[in-house]
């Protein structure tokens, strides 16, 4: 079968996670509010652990920010808990659609004078594409991973790392490319508190494809930190290796 474009996949998440250098512990609460343009909706702080985080609604979802003293993420959700309620994959839009969104987020803070230096950088994502049912889900996995699955199968979870060298022109840095493909249903839960024969419960059952990628730089490879120059090249560069993931599978 053919593969899914970018057109076609959904995105229900994406994440740009920096792992500062030993020391670094410059946090700007301002960061949020820099990159939306407003105040988030809720921020959270545990001095005691040096963790804090702020969120949000923006554009089709929710956009948080957590920091520790180990690591920084940004990360781009779908909303869940949106009104009126959809009985729907959760999405914040196409890949074509929404990776855009989250490339303008990252190009921007990682190009403020008052990020930390960064020891490592990953990029995660989780890509959804509604299927009739878990026969056909399973049979389109198959596609993407170098092995054989039987349609009539249970419990499909397909996980493999393919390393690769950075093409960023950061000496010695290489890429881990893991990536994790499965067969998920999804099943929500209506409930009519007006019927006078009381609570009603319907559970349609929704199944997908669902793929997670986690593209970062390998520890112990490349310079320590990361060139500041070469931010933007690497954190694009790993976007587009999971979304040649997304397109092409997984190549052995």
């Amino acid at each position: 079968m053919a593969k899914f474009s970018p057109e076609e996949w959904q995105a229900e998440l994406f994440r740009l996670t920096v792992f500062p250098e030993l020391g670094e512990m410059q946090r700007d609460p301002t960061w949020w509010e820099a990159i939306t343009g407003e105040p988030p909706e809720e921020s959270t702080s545990n001095p005691k652990k040096g963790t804090s985080g702020v969120h949000g609604l923006y554009r089709e979802g929710k956009l948080h920010l957590t920091s520790a003293p180990d690591r920084i993420d940004w990360v781009y959700i779908a909303n869940v808990m949106e009104e009126p309620p959809t009985i729907d994959l959760p999405t914040v839009g196409t890949l074509r659609e929404a990776l855009p969104v989250f490339m303008d987020i990252g190009d921007r803070w990682l190009s403020m004078r008052n990020v930390p230096e960064i020891n490592r950088m990953a990029f995660g994502s989780v890509l959804t594409h509604r299927e009739e049912n878990r026969e056909a889900a399973y049979s389109r996995v198959a596609d993407y991973v170098p092995i054989r699955i039987s349609p009539q199968s249970s419990d499909l979870i397909y996980q493999i790392n393919v390393a690769a060298d950075s093409k960023t022109g950061i000496e010695g840095l290489k890429l881990n490319r893991l990536s994790k493909w499965s067969g998920a249903a999804l099943k929500s839960l209506e409930l009519n508190m007006g019927d006078v024969s009381g609570v009603r419960a319907r559970m349609p059952e929704l199944v997908a494809i669902r793929v997670e990628f986690d593209i970062n730089t390998m520890p112990g490879t490349g310079p320590s930190p990361l060139p500041r120059a070469k931010m933007l090249d690497l954190f694009h560069e790993l976007m587009s290796e999971a979304e040649t993931l997304a397109v092409n599978g997984v190549v052995v």
